[in-house]
């Protein structure tokens, strides 16, 4: 029987040190769009920091396997290597340094481009992004790169942290389509976190499973993505805690 793609149970996340949210029940079962979603400084970021081996960031205890395999001792190149892709919340504005550049660079490392990263690159218009600097792109430029460069990457889980930050409204569309194909052509488990819920609406009928953090943990909820992403935009966190509450008070 084949391994889940990532699993997480009874691990605290750690950032600089310091305890930021204990994870229960984080299973990426196989491909498919999985939603991370909580209130600013939840532990989202550095869930996924330490999840893609970051400096300064980690988890300790419990069970944290990719692939089967443990997370720990396994450095951020050779998770990335391995399939383990992180988009960062914020990326880098490296200064003399092109899209094309950074493409080249990506596709020598990971022995090529796969065709899914050609139909994520027409998405989201990477043609007319490839001469300029990073760090003369704009907030939402600078996203759709980021996402392109994980598809070079050929994921099996790709983590993605506020994609569509800062990206207008067509091209937050672009980019949810683009989340699609990572995930239905390329396989990959793709782990979501972002506060839009339209954004999130786009993808929800098709996600598997909506995870959230609150309160100093992370777990599943007992409810559909499209159920939980409406519940959320209609009433707010409070609602999404409440139903994380009584199927933890059911279970005992």
């Amino acid at each position: 029987m084949a391994h889940p793609l990532l699993v997480v149970d009874g691990s605290l996340v750690e950032a600089g040190g310091r305890p930021v949210a204990g994870v229960r029940g984080l299973v990426l079962e196989g491909p498919g769009v999985y939603l991370l979603v909580g209130p600013n400084g939840s532990g989202k970021t550095s869930l996924l920091s330490a999840l893609a081996g970051r400096r300064g960031y980690r988890l300790r205890g419990g069970t944290a396997l990719y692939m089967g395999e443990p997370l720990e001792g396994m450095g951020l190149l050779e998770r990335a290597r391995r399939g383990l892709v992180y988009a960062y919340q914020s990326p880098p504005p490296l200064r003399g340094v092109t899209l094309r550049v950074l493409e080249e660079e990506v596709k020598r490392i990971a022995g090529g481009a796969s065709p899914v990263a050609s139909r994520v690159a027409e998405l989201l218009g990477i043609e007319g992004l490839r001469g300029k600097e990073l760090a003369s792109m704009s907030g939402g430029e600078r996203r759709r790169a980021e996402l392109y460069l994980a598809a070079l990457q050929s994921p099996r889980v790709a983590l993605l942290d506020e994609p569509d930050s800062g990206v207008d409204v067509d091209w937050a569309k672009a980019m949810a389509e683009a989340v699609t194909v990572l995930a239905e052509k390329q396989g990959a488990a793709v782990l979501l976190v972002s506060h839009t819920t339209g954004f999130m609406a786009c993808l929800a009928a098709e996600a598997r499973r909506v995870f959230l953090a609150h309160d100093g943990r992370v777990e599943p909820l007992p409810l559909e993505p499209l159920e939980a992403v409406k519940l959320l935009e209609h009433r707010g966190f409070n609602a999404l805690r409440r139903a994380a509450e009584e199927a933890g008070g059911a279970a005992q």
